[in-house]
Parts: C-alpha cells; sequence; structure tokens
C-alpha cells in the first residue's frame, strides 16, 4: 500500500531539512498545536476578588496602623482576578467596588496613616496646543477642583472624597489623605523644572518610610520607576528629558492662576512610544527583583497581581542600577 500524501510531503521535508532546522520546524509544530488547542478551550470565568480576600492579602503583604501608602491600581485586573464570584454582591457595581477597595485601604492604615494615589489628569495640560498657537491659551488651566484622574477609577474616586487634598501641579498630580496629607502636598507646586524633585509628595514618600501598593497589575504602572531620573539629571546616563520646560498654568489653593515651567519627560512627546512602553517598565522591574528581591507578590487569576514594596528600597536600587549604567531604557527591557 503505497504512502498517503500527508506522509509523502513530510518524507520530503525531512529531506530537505537538516536536523537542526528539523527540529526547529517540531518545535513551530507543537507550538502552533498548542496556541490552537488554547483558542478551542472554554474560557474559564472571572470574578472580583473579593474585599474580604483583599483584606486578608494586604495584610499578609504587610500594610499596618500608621502605613504611609502610595497606591497605583488597575480596577480591570482587581475585577477578574478570582476563578470563584466572592461573598458580595459587587459584580457588575464598578463604582461601588472602587468605594469599598478605598475604604478598605483607609482602614488598614487608620487614622494614624496616609494614602496618596496619582491623580494627573490628561497630560501634560495643553501644552501641544500652546506650542502649537504660540501663545498662552487663555482658558487652558489646571483646575485641581474640576480635572478628572486620567489614572483609573479607583484614583477618581478617591480624589472625590471630601477628605482627601490634592496638589495643584498639572503634572504628576497627586492627591493625598490622612495624617501626612497636607504635608506631602503642600510644596508640590515648587517642583520646578522637574516634578519628581525634593518638593514632591514622591520624594516625601522615600524619605519618610513610604509603601507602595501595585493593585492588580504589577510594574508595568510603577510611577515611581522614574523618580531616579528626575532626582539626578545631570548624572542620568541618557538624555531623558525635552531641551527646554514647557509652561504650564494651574489655579492655586486660593483659585488664582499661576503658571509653572516643566520639563518635560519625553514619555510626554508624541512618536516617544519607546520611552513609555508599560512592557520595558514590567521587565526591568523583574530585572530589579532579580538583584535586590524587594517586591512581595501576590499572583491571582492570569497576570493578576498585587505587589508592595518600600518605596526608598526601589530607589536605592535603581539608583545603584544607574549608576552602573543600566536604566529602564536599555535595549535589554524593551519589548
Amino acid at each position: 500500500m503505497s504512502d498517503s500524501w500527508p506522509d509523502r510531503l513530510k518524507s520530503a521535508i525531512r529531506a530537505r531539512l537538516s536536523p537542526q532546522n528539523l527540529k526547529r520546524a517540531r518545535i513551530v509544530g507543537r507550538s502552533v498545536r498548542d496556541l490552537r488547542a488554547t483558542f478551542e478551550r472554554e474560557p474559564v470565568p472571572t470574578y472580583p476578588i473579593g474585599i474580604d480576600e483583599l483584606r486578608a492579602t494586604l495584610l499578609e503583604l504587610g500594610i499596618k496602623k500608621g502605613d504611609l501608602l502610595h497606591v497605583q491600581s488597575s480596577l480591570s485586573h482587581l475585577y477578574r482576578g478570582a476563578v470563584k464570584p466572592p461573598p458580595e454582591a459587587i459584580h457588575g457595581k464598578l463604582w461601588a467596588y472602587a468605594e469599598n477597595i478605598i475604604t478598605l485601604l483607609q482602614d488598614l492604615v487608620g487614622e494614624s496613616g496616609t494614602i496618596m494615589m496619582l491623580t494627573d489628569p490628561r497630560r501634560p495640560v495643553g501644552w501641544l496646543r500652546r506650542l502649537a498657537a504660540g501663545h498662552e491659551i487663555e482658558d487652558d488651566v489646571f483646575d485641581p477642583a474640576l480635572h478628572v484622574s486620567t489614572r483609573g477609577l479607583i484614583s477618581e474616586c478617591f480624589r472625590k472624597r471630601p477628605d482627601v487634598v490634592r496638589s495643584v501641579h498639572p503634572f504628576y498630580n497627586v492627591s493625598a489623605w490622612g495624617r501626612l496629607r497636607q504635608d506631602l502636598i503642600m510644596d508640590h507646586h515648587r517642583s520646578t523644572p522637574y516634578a519628581m524633585d525634593i518638593h514632591s509628595p514622591w520624594y516625601k514618600l522615600t524619605t519618610q518610610g513610604g509603601k507602595v501598593l501595585l493593585l492588580g497589575i504589577t510594574f508595568h504602572i510603577n510611577s515611581l520607576f522614574r523618580l531616579v531620573e528626575y532626582l539626578h539629571p545631570e548624572e542620568f546616563p541618557r538624555p531623558v528629558f525635552m531641551n527646554r520646560p514647557v509652561q504650564m498654568g494651574y489655579l492655586d489653593y486660593s483659585g488664582r492662576r499661576q503658571n509653572i515651567d516643566v520639563r518635560l519627560h519625553c514619555s510626554g512627546a508624541p512618536g516617544s512610544s519607546l520611552f513609555n512602553s508599560p512592557q520595558s517598565q514590567f521587565e526591568f522591574g523583574e530585572y530589579i527583583n532579580s538583584l535586590y528581591g524587594i517586591y512581595t507578590i501576590k499572583q491571582f487569576q492570569d497576570d493578576v497581581r498585587i505587589v508592595c514594596y518600600d518605596a526608598k528600597a526601589q530607589y536605592e536600587a535603581c539608583l545603584r542600577e544607574m549608576r552602573r549604567g543600566v536604566t529602564i531604557y536599555d535595549p535589554q527591557f524593551q519589548p
């Protein structure tokens, strides 16, 4: 009985390929089969991580009364981090879920603690319009009372709470609650031209024993990776800021119009996706953790994680690597 045409085709391919290339072809074939099987499987239903489970996780990660805590979050990740429905009736109630998370955080750090979140508006506020027009635009001003946060629903719910205060800086804007809230934000308008300088909440976080909590996603949203280049712009081995600052308008605490010069990081420039890749941040975070082990990570469903770390420990690790010539922008960390 003669071979079938698939058998003859396989024989012809084997005859033409070297042993090394034949091995590669088999790997590709297995990969294609695995990929097909993945798409043919029934998707596993996912649910929000329950508030009680979040509480237990945060306690396990070391969150406690009196903590100074900076929080960055992805509600969409938290909302699909469990494989079983939570006992609380929160499914389909995003706003209520976000509010419950904020209340949980406040309860964990207590009245002696402090929480801060990144709440910057669409940034940079109108600088491209201003450059194109060649003059000041009258209504182009950051209003801390009105401009919504673009850092997710949790940060927006947090910003709107009556006991939360917000810095007036239009770039890398921060809101804070708790014992140190005024101390964190009161000098942020003095952060010029670098928004993360020694007057900023970010610097104060690192010098006052602060912790960072990444809720739902890991290093993709870890803004404090940028602190080293803002605090050491002359020493940083790569030119990551624009040549000259741009002027931004904001309303101060008395409601008066003020201007501030801001040296924009290149990630704020159009077309500079290389400098603003979440994947490069993730790869850099993995690298830092492999050397210094500073992150405590709790894994949930798929890519959903919660990360906690000491702000000063990360700053010192990034500074040490920067002085060795290693930065987040190196080719090894690019996707």
